[in-house]
């Protein structure tokens, strides 16, 4: 009898498709079981229940299906109005986008403010800069260096340095932060326009690039986060970018030379971005492998492997050498012995009393030691003593409850940063008050918001876990999921917060809208059959 072999391409999708479905019917379950029993930091405004949520979008498919059925002896008009709108997909998704700068627009004038937080750090930093001459982060971070603590944000602010200085040169100072408000909308409308293209990797139904806009328009291009111009605004492009060039049919080497580009100067602005590029990595590594085992062309494979690779470093090179032209912007130097360690995030992630969310007391604890190796020391053992203190069933409420840090909030922690509404817009017309009465946290509305947030959100996470059951996966959808994956298993390891996902909203969508399709696909072969 032949040996039966394990190891084929379909192995690893097998794998992730499994490793998916578990996320997801983990997340789904504690969210509409366990949301509102118990506390936990950063909970956002007062919501209906999750399972009314729950009910709520059952009852939309229910209703969708019910209207299938009643259309059913309509199915030739239906097609024909379908094939009508197939053709006129980029001139509607064309019109959803403007519409959605229309709107925008007005977000940007009447709900406009500035924040606190790193935002404030780093503006109050480039202020200084321009009147100085001098990038002094001392003096905005109670006499620490902020910038050799978060060495991430040094990247971001050169270039906020450089926005600040044609702004102010042409405008005057006061707009700068306007201006970089401005920049972080388009760089969002155009991960929306990317997660369309992207979604058409995926499938040739037109219609669903539209479902797709429309999605992405209500839970990210009208999300008032694009109003903060920080990191989360700023790096949301360069993961579906970097989706998007892998998942082209026919890629050309400009296309790997755009996904090192893309990987490492998102990197430079939130590093949670480099998922994607090891998601790659495990399952093109694999593909390889598995090649180089059944001795499949092994030359010609390694050969072209060889010169993507190639191309992926000189996108590398490329932000390695614009990297260092923006280091003279400000000419900081960063000094390590203040930086903090990801070990510093691994001991801050298990803290009980924030649930691994941010906490400032740890973070003083850590900078107050005096270098980087009594740091990690420190962080090291502040780390074995919170995990040794806790049984295996605090772990296991520790890690649930942590989990609803992460994704029990549509809104992704809206509000919820430090000093959040540190200078408002005192713009009140008529239209101001309204937008204003939903959008901020305190206005009289604002729960509409978070539930109509939350109740997107949910719907999103429950078809991610359809297309997790009902699609078979290649190596595409492989890519995709492994990327949430990565980004769960980092978020649940170290810093906790539902913000941290937002630049990755594209892909939650992008794989919501495949999950929609492959269920209709489903009822419509049943019904053949």
């Amino acid at each position: 009898m032949q040996k039966r072999n394990f190891f084929n391409e379909d192995f690893i999708n097998k794998v992730v498709k499994f490793m998916s479905i578990i996320m997801l019917a983990s997340i789904l379950p504690i969210m509409l079981f366990i949301d509102t029993r118990v506390y936990y930091y950063y909970r956002n405004g007062i919501k209906l229940d999750n399972y009314i949520l729950f009910l709520g979008i059952f009852l939309i498919i229910v209703i969708l299906f019910g209207i299938k059925k009643l259309l059913k002896n309509k199915r030739d008009k239906v097609k024909n109005i379908i094939t009508k709108i197939e053709r006129k997909t980029t001139i509607i998704i064309v019109v959803l986008f403007i519409l959605l700068i229309a709107f925008q627009v007005l977000m940007v004038k009447d709900l406009y403010f500035e924040t606190g937080w790193d935002v404030e750090h780093i503006t109050k930093a480039i202020k200084n800069f321009l009147k100085t001459g001098i990038l002094d982060d001392r003096s905005i971070f109670d006499g620490h260096k902020y910038f050799s603590i978060y060495p991430n944000n040094l990247f971001l602010t050169n270039i906020f340095v450089i926005i600040s200085k044609i702004v102010t040169s042409i405008f005057g100072e006061q707009y700068f932060y306007r201006a970089l408000v401005i920049i972080g909308v388009i760089l969002v409308d155009l991960a929306g326009i990317l997660t369309v293209k992207t979604i058409g990797n995926f499938t040739d139904k037109k219609t669903f690039k539209i479902i797709g806009a429309l999605v992405f328009i209500l839970f990210i291009g009208t999300s008032p986060w694009i109003l903060v111009p920080y990191s989360d605004t700023y790096s949301i492009l360069f993961p579906i970018a970097i989706l998007y060039n892998y998942t082209k049919k026919d890629k050309k080497l400009y296309n790997y030379l755009l996904i090192g580009l893309c990987s490492y100067m998102g990197y430079l602005i939130k590093p949670t971005v480099l998922i994607v590029l090891i998601a790659i990595v495990i399952i093109e590594g694999y593909m390889l492998l598995l090649n180089i085992k059944i001795k499949e062309n092994i030359k010609t494979r390694a050969r072209k492997v060889i010169k993507n690779v190639i191309f992926v470093l000189i996108g590398v090179m490329l932000v390695f050498l614009l990297k260092f032209a923006l280091s003279k912007v400000t000419n900081y130097q960063l000094d390590k012995k203040y930086e903090l360690s990801f070990y510093h995030y691994l001991m801050m992630g298990i803290n009980e009393r924030t649930v691994g969310a941010y906490n400032g007391e740890d973070v003083k604890n850590s900078i107050t030691k005096s270098s980087y190796e009594e740091r990690i020391q420190y962080n090291k053992q502040v780390f074995l003593e919170r995990l040794k203190s806790m049984s295996v069933s605090d772990i296991i409420n520790f890690y649930t409850t942590k989990m609803l840090v992460n994704y029990n909030d549509g809104t992704f922690a809206w509000g919820k940063e430090g000093g959040f509404y540190k200078e408002i817009n005192y713009n009140n017309d008529w239209l101001a008050k309204i937008l204003k009465s939903y959008y901020y946290n305190y206005g009289k509305r604002s729960t509409i918001f978070t539930n109509i947030m939350q109740f997107i959100w949910i719907f999103i996470l429950v078809f991610d876990l359809i297309c997790a059951i009902l699609k078979k996966f290649d190596r595409n959808l492989a890519v995709a999921f492994l990327s949430l994956i990565g980004l769960t298993l980092f978020l649940l390891l170290f810093e906790a917060r539902a913000r941290y996902l937002y630049l990755y909203s594209s892909f939650y969508i992008l794989i919501a809208v495949l999950g929609i399709e492959v269920i209709l696909y489903k009822c419509e072969r049943s019904k053949n059959n």
